[in-house]
C-alpha cells in the first residue's frame, strides 16, 4: 500500500500526507458483467480520485494515463484492467479533521 501511495503522490505532485490510498477487495462472486459468464472485470481495479478542484480535460487525460500505469505496475495488472474515476471536486464538500477544504 505504501508503495502505491508514494507512486501516486509522485503523479499528483502531492506534499507529504496529501495522497491517501485505501483498498477494498471485491470477491469474484460479487462482480458480474451483463452477457459474460467469466467477466474480465473480475480482475479490474477501480481507482476513485477526489481532488479539491479538477484541472482541464487534457490534464486529466494525461494524469489518468499516469495513474493507470502506476496502479497497473504496482498491482501487477494490465493497464486495461485499471479504471480511473474522477469524483466531483472536493472543494467545499469535504472536511478533513473537521476543517472544510
Amino acid at each position: 500500500m505504501q508503495e502505491l501511495a508514494n507512486a501516486l503522490a509522485t503523479v499528483f505532485g502531492s506534499a507529504r500526507a496529501e495522497t491517501w490510498v485505501r483498498l477494498r477487495s471485491l470477491p469474484p462472486e460479487n462482480y458480474a458483467e451483463n452477457g459474460e459468464e467469466d467477466p474480465l472485470g473480475a480482475e479490474a481495479i477501480f481507482v476513485s480520485i477526489t481532488k479539491r478542484d479538477l484541472p482541464s480535460a487534457s490534464l486529466l487525460a494525461n494524469e489518468a494515463t499516469a495513474v493507470a500505469s502506476v496502479v497497473a505496475t504496482v498491482c501487477q495488472r494490465s493497464m486495461e484492467r485499471v479504471h480511473v474515476i474522477y469524483e466531483p471536486p472536493g472543494r467545499h464538500r469535504i472536511a478533513l479533521g473537521g476543517r472544510l477544504i
